[in-house]
């Protein structure tokens, strides 16, 4: 569905979205490798909380989804000798390091995903359409979750609906691995703006240079350091003049100079055809007097005298230089290129410069050779052998193209696309065709239709081919063979099967060898494309209520092991299929053996289980369920250990902690846990706190946060053979804190409080006071009392305990119990009374004095009982 997602950082307040912060523009999807940023969507039902209405806008809980972004890298580090060649390692961890950098460091806690464009469809609305991509997204979400907690490998990583969405032509190597992504790097706005491997830092009103991990690079000397540039250098001011340096700190050019430009980088190839046998050869301007110079920083010799009024850096080869009243452009050399001939800057836009004669627009090729009047603004790159689109002089509306030496190429057209490196989608009065540069003709007729590149990611298209529609006909063209890969037919749906058959719907389905229009197989009820056990792609037909696989040029009963692998695709699916599909496997389930179980890849026995369990397969549940040890398959194996450790019918301990010791062997986290728990409480085993605390920290480790508050509540309140210790309890809560906030905000104060780090203890304080106030008020009484953090005021200490007393935190009252004993600006008989009464009722700690009763009949009076 879509064609670009522009992304923005923002933080969601009750007045709306504020503080646009661009993250990234990315076209066709969301990367993969923030995917995990998107996990957390923002219901359309809750914008209301911001002031927003539903749109094309969708938004996402970014800093929430932190967790998955992290546990994502650390799955790819699992499996990183696999995914990524060792000699890009550490070029691998750089950019994961920078990303988390980054994403922590964005202001805003929430990601916004604008689809003015991505949903510019010609058919439904626009928030129709944002409605239904969200919830494409949630369904690849819950995979994406279910992939990331079973710890799934590399192959199921592979046979994946993520994988089909997001690299169906290649593998998750070749994706990671892209060159032009920098493992991710490269695709946020802000690798384009400042260098993350060196951050500037403030001393003293003087600036110096850190690394990312805090190692100084250069000391604060500096009154200004610029951003490193792709020259590796960067500027420096220092009493008011200006200098070069290198990443080291090392000085390249004195800071002597009134100006210094930013620095062009060309790369001059050597006599041989080696990629690596080139020279880098970096220039750049200077000020001195009033007048600029080009320099040569590798060489460190003037490429010219001071006779220039301006130089500034074009591109990275080609400088603006004014002399008098016009613009020329120098290349690296100082060797004039285009002459003297503008009266504004050139500007360089898809090969082309661009520049002024007064009012009159100018414009000349990379060859510098002079084209005709055309601003910038009047061009457009079509994507297709340097070609552009221009106005025509035939007509105000028309447009031609021309080629990058200003040669036309055709005329007296609407507009243009680019499709392949030779062929255009061109719009005429006559219709919509394809042009072909090479061959200098139109492929096709005109029709009256649309011819769409990227569109409908069901059809299948391969590479160079484009969707063609023109009224109740549809097809597909081929740019790259030139010719019809599906003819122009009347039907409502197409989809691209192999290189050798597609399938067609005009009201039933039928398979058709690619390039005819006589089918081989007709009166299908539906007909899909599925990965399946052990194979990239199948061809799944269903005929007569019956369940097919298109194999060798004929339909074959689909065998019950990719039955039950296909029965996994139908999670996320919208359309008619899960009507056919159903029936069938409830008549099929019934033959079903441990054998077809076996051959089935580890990733779909747990793919299988959560099937029959969502759509209450209870009996086929059971039949897998007994096949847990043969499977030997981790979730099987913790979901019969927990049935035997939970379930009053099943009891069997000795046999819990059997099947948990399997599970937890092959990478369980719930069994893990599973296996602590039962040795902190004696199940079927002596009480063991080191094994416990062991096997508590082994699920805590593989993500189970269940296991984190375990550990947490032990080092918090102590139990035999652990010691109180708040540190670690801390270690394990704060993790809790973005999972389950109004949970534990109010240990994690106390522990802060425990430990003396009174600031801290405020933050959480505070949390805990707005979402629950478990311990919130109690505390917040402790710092009024104390004057921590806040004024002392015995008052507002007061009202705060009282508060705690009625939320429930009754050991509040002994705190109470001092105060109107003893503080002579607050004593008080009848709440003294009261609170005695709470005390003793709930065995509370009294004060010795409190609980004698001559004291008592002093300090009462008529309140004494």
């Amino acid at each position: 569905m879509g064609h670009r997602h522009i992304v923005s950082n923002i933080e969601l307040t009750s007045q709306g979205e504020v503080e646009h912060q661009f993250v990234g523009e990315w076209k066709y999807e969301i990367p993969l490798f923030f995917f995990p940023l998107f996990c957390i969507p923002i219901q359309f039902n809750e914008l209301k909380n911001y002031s927003l209405k539903p749109s094309y806008l969708l938004y996402f809980r970014m800093k929430e989804a932190m967790p998955i972004f992290e546990q994502f890298h650390q799955w790819i580090q699992v499996h990183i000798d696999e995914l990524i060649p060792q000699e890009h390692q550490p070029k691998y961890t750089e950019s994961y390091n920078k990303q988390v950098y980054y994403f922590n460091n964005l202001e805003g806690d929430c990601l916004m995903l604008d689809g003015s464009d991505v949903y510019n469809m010609s058919e439904g609305s626009h928030k129709k359409l944002a409605k239904e991509y969200l919830v494409t997204l949630q369904g690849l979400v819950a995979e994406f979750k279910e992939l990331l907690d079973s710890n799934a490998s590399l192959e199921q990583f592979n046979n994946s609906d993520i994988a089909t969405y997001f690299f169906p032509f290649s593998t998750l190597q070749e994706y990671l691995n892209n060159d032009n992504a920098n493992y991710g790097w490269d695709w946020l706005e802000i690798a384009f703006q400042p260098n993350y491997d060196f951050l500037h830092f403030e001393e003293n009103e003087k600036w110096g240079i850190k690394k990312l991990d805090g190692e100084i690079i250069l000391p604060a000397l500096y009154d200004g350091i610029g951003e490193f540039e792709e020259s590796g250098l960067a500027y420096i001011i220092l009493n008011d003049k200006c200098g070069l340096i290198d990443k080291t700190g090392k000085i390249v050019l004195e800071p002597v100079w009134d100006y210094v430009s930013d620095t062009a980088v060309t790369y001059i190839s050597g006599d041989s055809n080696d990629f690596d046998d080139y020279k880098t050869v970096i220039t750049c301007s200077l000020k001195k007097d009033e007048k600029y110079a080009f320099y040569n920083i590798s060489t460190h010799e003037f490429l010219s005298d001071f006779i220039y009024d301006e130089i500034e850096l074009l591109n990275e080869e080609y400088f603006n230089v004014l002399q008098g009243d016009l613009y020329a452009v120098f290349n690296y050399k100082g060797e004039e290129c285009i002459p003297f001939t503008s009266t504004a800057p050139f500007e360089y836009y898809y090969l082309y410069f661009c520049g002024k004669q007064k009012n009159k627009n100018i414009m000349y090729s990379n060859s510098f050779d002079f084209i005709g009047n055309y601003d910038f603004s009047d061009i457009s790159d079509i994507g297709t052998d340097k070609c552009l689109l221009v106005p025509s002089t035939l007509g105000p509306k028309l447009k031609k193209i021309i080629n990058a030496q200003g040669e036309l190429v055709l005329d007296n057209i609407k507009t243009a696309e680019g499709l392949t490196d030779k062929c255009i989608k061109v719009i005429t009065d006559d219709g919509v065709s394809i042009y072909d540069i090479e061959l200098k003709t139109f492929l096709f007729e005109p029709i009256k239709g649309r011819i769409e590149k990227y569109i409908l990611m069901n059809i299948n298209l391969q590479i160079g081919q484009v969707y063609i529609s023109s009224g109740k006909k549809k097809g597909v063209y081929d740019c790259i063979k030139r010719l019809w890969a599906i003819p122009l037919q009347v039907a409502t749906d197409l989809t691209i099967l192999s290189d050798e058959v597609y399938a067609s719907k005009n009201n039933l389905w039928a398979i058709t060898p690619m390039e005819t229009t006589d089918p081989v197989i007709t009166d299908c009820n539906y007909i899909a494309l599925h990965p399946l056990n052990n194979t990239p792609q199948e061809i799944i037909v269903y005929k007569d209520n019956t369940v097919y696989i298109w194999t060798d040029g004929s339909l074959q009963l689909l065998p019950n092991t990719q039955l039950l692998a296909l029965a996994t695709r139908m999670h996320y699916n919208t359309e008619g299929e899960v009507g056919l599909f159903s029936p069938y496997f409830t008549a099929q389930a019934k033959h079903f053996t441990l054998s077809d179980y076996k051959a089935l890849e580890p990733y779909y026995i747990t793919k299988i289980k959560d099937y029959y369990l969502e759509h209450d397969h209870s009996e086929l549940y059971e039949q897998m369920l007994s096949y847990a040890e043969e499977l030997n398959n981790d979730e099987l194996l913790q979901d019969l250990g927990y049935r035997y450790l939970t379930e009053e019918a099943y009891i069997d301990y000795p046999k819990a902690m059997k099947l948990f010791l399997k599970a937890s062997e092959l990478g369980n986290n719930y069994a893990a846990t599973n296996i602590g728990y039962m040795y902190f409480e004696s199940l079927g085993v002596s009480y063991d706190s080191v094994k416990g605390v062991e096997y508590y920290k082994l699920g805590a480790e593989r993500g189970n946060n269940q296991a984190k508050l375990n550990l947490a509540y032990l080092y918090y309140q102590g139990a035999e053979g652990i010691e109180l210790n708040f540190e670690e309890a801390l270690k394990y809560f704060l993790p809790l804190d973005k999972v389950w906030g109004f949970y534990v905000a109010n240990y994690i104060a106390d522990c802060y409080y425990l430990l003396g780090e009174y600031k801290k203890a405020m933050k959480y304080i505070k949390k805990d006071l707005k979402e629950e106030d478990h311990l919130g008020s109690f505390l917040m009484g402790k710092f009024y009392n104390l004057g921590l953090e806040v004024k002392q005021d015995t008052a507002k200490a007061i009202e705060y305990f009282e508060q705690a007393v009625e939320k429930g935190y009754l050991h509040a009252a002994t705190d109470l119990l001092y105060l109107y004993a003893y503080d002579e600006g607050f004593k008080n008989s009848e709440k003294l009374a009261h609170y005695l009464a709470i005390a003793k009722e709930n065995d509370l700690y009294i004060p010795t004095e409190l609980q004698e009763k001559s004291f008592l009949k002093k300090i009462l009076g008529k309140w004494f009982k």
